[in-house]
C-alpha cells in the first residue's frame, strides 16, 4: 500500500514478498511526487513485509533520477531491515553524492518525529513561499 502525504512523503506499508511489478509502480509514483515536489522522503512500515525477490530488487535502477531525501523505515525484523537497507544502499552506490539518508525506528511515532526533523533540516520544499511550506 502506498499513500502520498502532504505532498513530499510517501507512505509505504509493505505486506507479504514484494513483487517486481509493485516495485515498479512505487518508482513510478516516487517519481510523480518528485516532479511535483522536488523531493521524496519515504516512510516504510516493514512490519509484515516477507522478501525482496532478485526481480523487485532489479527495478532499483528505475529510481536513478528521483529527488530522494530519506527514508525511515520502522517495524520489520533483522532480515526485512538488511533486505531494505541493502537495497538502499545499491542505489546510493549509483548516485553517492545524494543527500539521502536512511533511518530505522522501532516505532511509527519515531519514524514520524525522524520526518519531522528531516523536513526541518531540508527547509522548504524547493519553488515553495515561506507561508506555503
Amino acid at each position: 500500500m502506498y499513500e502520498v502525504e502532504s505532498p513530499d512523503l510517501v507512505r509505504v506499508k509493505l505486506q507479504g514478498d514484494l513483487s517486481a511489478e509493485e516495485s515498479e509502480l512505487s518508482v513510478e509514483l516516487y517519481r510523480q511526487v518528485g516532479e511535483q515536489c522536488g523531493r521524496v522522503l519515504v516512510m516504510i512500515d516493514a512490519s509484515t513485509v516477507g522478501g525482496i525477490p532478485v526481480e523487485a530488487r532489479k527495478t532499483i535502477q528505475a529510481a536513478l533520477g528521483v529527488p530522494f531525501r530519506g527514508f525511515v523505515i520502522h517495524g520489520g525484523g533483522f532480515m526485512a531491515r538488511v533486505l531494505i537497507k541493502m537495497l538502499l544502499n545499491t542505489l546510493k552506490l549509483f548516485i553517492p553524492s545524494m543527500d539521502m539518508p536512511v533511518e530505522f525506528c522501532a516505532t511509527k511515532g519515531e519514524a514520524e518525529r525522524w520526518i519531522a526533523r528531516r523536513r526541518a533540516a531540508l527547509g522548504p520544499l524547493p519553488g515553495a513561499s515561506p507561508l506555503t511550506s
